[in-house]
């Protein structure tokens, strides 16, 4: 079955998830949305299986690891392979390399090798937006600022959203400051 979008979700958004993070504004509005569409089969969630090194260890609070387990088992679930494949690794290194120069510039630490790694692979599996929280803390270069221009390639990088649909119901009841 071809989904509408397929989302590639970062380490932190699973981790916000299987945490039951407490995050400001709609952010778990959003990834709770997500979740829902995932479960009516109109939209594909997918992940690099680098993921597992990052979250898996030690991230994941043992009591949600059955959660974690049955929802990736989905058909519209993938944790798809980015360790071994050849043209991944050559978006890496385009990645890592533009962000080198982007750090020698402007002073800002450069991307783990985690971080780049789910970029090239958003962009290998043409995922249709990039879900992360990752803001770049502590001088770093955040995931969210780099949307729309990923070493060449324009990828949207964005927290989870709500749906078309609800956002404009929030937007309707949301008081303006006019």
């Amino acid at each position: 079955m071809p989904y509408g979008e397929n989302f590639y979700w970062d380490s932190s958004v699973w981790l916000a998830w299987l945490r039951d993070e407490k995050r400001p504004g709609t952010d778990m509005e959003g990834v709770a949305d997500c979740l829902e569409r995932v479960r009516a089969n109109e939209v594909l969630i997918m992940t690099g299986d680098i993921m597992r090194l990052e979250v898996i260890k030690d991230r994941i609070p043992p009591d949600k690891m059955p959660t974690f387990e049955a929802f990736r088992r989905r058909r519209n679930v993938r944790i798809v392979n980015c360790l071994t494949e050849p043209h991944i690794a050559s978006l890496l290194a385009d990645i890592k390399s533009l962000n080198r120069t982007l750090s020698a510039k402007d002073g800002k630490s450069e991307l783990t090798e985690f971080d780049a790694t789910h970029l090239a692979t958003a962009i290998h599996y043409k995922a249709t937006a990039f879900h992360t929280f990752d803001k770049g803390g502590k001088g770093g270069r955040g995931l969210l600022g780099l949307s729309g221009n990923v070493a060449g390639h324009p990828l949207v990088i964005c927290k989870p959203p709500l749906a078309p649909n609800k956002q404009m119901v929030l937007d309707l009841t949301t008081p303006s400051d006019e």
